[in-house]
């Protein structure tokens, strides 16, 4: 799957306009084994936001995953900006495509 620049849009049906919300999203690609989640980087100004993580950056806040999610979400790749995620994305999906082909 490629990714067709429509993650956390709004389209207006009335006039049609679309436009990006910035809220957190979990891109979770569960055949290529690998997550990516995104944060508007305002957040990290906010009281609680960091709190949710280790000093290494891994995700302290899994516990409500099944088991078998926990540890990929724990390593999720954090962005703060949406073009990133799309070629975090584009990145794993290639790289997962290659060294399928080479098996």
């Amino acid at each position: 799957m490629r990714l067709q620049g429509e993650i956390n849009v709004f389209h207006c049906d009335k006039c049609g306009q679309n436009a990006q919300v910035s809220v957190p999203l979990l891109y979770n690609d569960m055949n290529r084994k690998f997550m990516v989640q995104f944060f508007p980087f305002s957040l990290i100004e906010e009281k609680n936001f960091l709190q949710q993580f280790t000093r290494d950056g891994e995700t302290l806040d899994i516990q409500m995953l099944p088991r078998k999610l926990k540890q990929t979400c724990k390593r999720a790749q954090i962005v703060f900006d949406m073009g990133e995620l799309v070629r975090y994305v584009v990145f794993r999906e290639t790289l997962y495509d290659k060294w399928k082909d080479a098996s």
